[in-house]
Parts: C-alpha cells; sequence; structure tokens
C-alpha cells in the first residue's frame, strides 16, 4: 500500500537500505517477493538489504512520515536481511558490454 525508504547503520561500509512496507489488505507478499521483483527494476543501489513490515507508518500531524523516527528503530528481530537469506545484489559494471 504504501512504503518508505531509509538508511540504516552499516558496520563495514556505508548506510545500507531498510524498506517499512504497509501492505495491502488484500495480499500478502514476502520480504523475498519484493527483494526479487526490486533487482530488475532498480539501480543496484536501491535494493533494500533490509525489509520490515509494518500496520502504519509513523507521521507528522500534516501526515509526512517520520523517517528519523523510522530510522531510529533500526534492523529489529522483525526485520527480513537478505544477506542472512544467502541474497545480495552485485553493482552493475559501468562500461561493461
Amino acid at each position: 500500500m504504501e512504503s518508505a525508504v531509509v538508511g540504516a547503520p552499516a558496520v563495514e561500509a556505508e548506510d545500507e537500505v531498510m524498506a517499512y512496507i504497509v501492505r495491502r489488505a488484500d495480499t500478502e507478499p514476502t520480504a523475498r517477493e519484493i527483494f526479487e521483483f526490486l533487482i530488475d527494476r532498480v539501480p543496484h543501489y536501491m535494493v533494500p538489504r533490509y525489509i520490515e513490515f509494518v500496520p502504519e507508518l509513523p507521521r507528522t500531524p500534516t501526515e509526512k512520515i517520520r523517517k528519523a523516527e523510522l530510522r531510529g528503530r533500526g534492523v529489529t528481530d522483525a526485520t527480513w536481511d537478505s544477506r542472512a537469506e544467502g541474497l545480495a545484489v552485485k553493482a552493475e559494471r559501468i562500461g561493461d558490454g
């Protein structure tokens, strides 16, 4: 139904991409399905390593998503990690032809 993407702290490099997703009532996609859907549709650096389903996104009184609050949550037990599943996105090589 809707989503928000934030940076999640990484130990070895730059922040990792983390997506918070609110599912529509009539669908139940898995985190792996969303990950695999995005691989061929967005640049490699936009594919989230972490995905977490939430019932709703935190909002301000003017309905903006509180991304700072989402960043503050960080990775939890409810967070799906693509690397823990053995999945990784390879960086695209520029100039290979």
